[in-house]
C-alpha cells in the first residue's frame, strides 16, 4: 500500500469516527439536558439517501431560533405550519423533533392520541 492511500484511508476512518461520536454526543446530550418545547415547522429538506430535516421554529427564552432536525416520516407539505414537541438542548443548539410513536419513546415520553393522525405518514 502506498503511503498516499494509507492516509486517504486513515483520513476517512477518522472521519467516519468523529460522526459517529458526534451523533452519539448530540444525541445524549438532547436525551439527558433537552427541555421539551413546541415547534413550528417551517419548511422541509431532504436528499434521496436520507429521512426529511425539518426545519423548525422555536422560541428559547424569548428568542425565536430555527432548529434542524430529523423524523422516519415522508417527505410531505402537510406537515408544514403545524406544530409538534421537540426536545432541544441550549447546550448544543440541536433538537429532536417529536413526530412518530419512536421519536417519543426515544425520549421517554408517551405517544399522545392527538398525534395518531402522523402514523399514515410514517416510514
Amino acid at each position: 500500500m502506498k503511503k498516499k492511500d494509507f492516509f486517504v484511508w486513515l483520513f476517512i476512518a477518522l472521519a467516519a469516527g468523529f460522526l459517529v461520536f458526534w451523533h452519539f454526543y448530540r444525541k445524549d446530550k438532547i436525551q439527558t439536558q433537552g427541555i421539551l418545547l413546541t415547534c413550528k415547522i417551517v419548511s422541509i429538506t431532504s436528499n434521496f439517501r436520507s429521512a426529511p430535516s425539518f426545519q423548525c421554529e422555536v422560541i428559547f427564552k424569548g428568542q425565536k431560533l430555527i432548529v434542524g432536525s430529523n423524523t422516519n416520516v415522508d417527505k410531505n407539505k402537510i406537515f408544514i405550519g403545524k406544530h409538534f414537541p421537540i426536545m432541544y438542548s441550549s447546550e448544543i443548539n440541536k433538537g429532536q423533533i417529536l413526530v412518530t410513536p419512536n421519536n417519543f419513546a426515544e425520549m421517554g415520553i408517551p405517544f399522545p392520541d392527538s398525534l395518531k393522525w402522523v402514523l399514515q405518514y410514517e416510514n
